[in-house]
């Protein structure tokens, strides 16, 4: 049994529509989060270790960190299309730029939406740098 614990507007909210493209039987445990902003609270039903989502139970098994539970997902529905085989080139590509957004694309965009890449030359250099790398891979 899949269960999926979800907070809305969070990252976990790529996983909810993950489930649905790929036509998962999964459970959706909607659980509180401490935010950003300091509202909200840990919930003790929630199973990750930070109190944080997305976090996936398999079996008995935990996931955590959307990019891992993508992973898992698409695996164990092959037949959905949204992700390749173990060992096959394209699956490398694909881990690449899901990690580089995760560890790149998303700090920089976050400097974007604070702020900081208007007041602060390394956000700055950090998110055109982002931008640049899109812009050539996506024309």
């Amino acid at each position: 049994m899949l269960t999926l614990f979800h907070a809305p507007w969070s990252r976990s909210s790529r996983l909810v529509w993950l489930i649905e493209e790929l036509g998962a039987d999964a459970r959706i445990e909607y659980c509180d989060i401490v935010r950003g902003d300091g509202s909200g609270a840990r919930d003790p039903k929630n199973p990750h270790p930070d109190g944080k989502v997305p976090a996936l139970l398999h079996d008995g098994a935990l996931i955590t960190e959307s990019g891992a539970v993508a992973v898992y997902l698409s695996g164990l529905y092959p037949e959905a299309g949204l992700g390749f085989p173990p060992g096959s080139p394209q699956r490398g590509v694909l881990l690449s730029w899901m990690f580089w957004a995760a560890g790149e694309m998303e700090p920089a965009l976050w400097g974007k939406i604070s702020g900081a890449v208007e007041t602060d030359p390394a956000a700055r250099l950090r998110y055109q740098q982002v931008m640049d790398r899109l812009i050539e891979a996506l024309w």
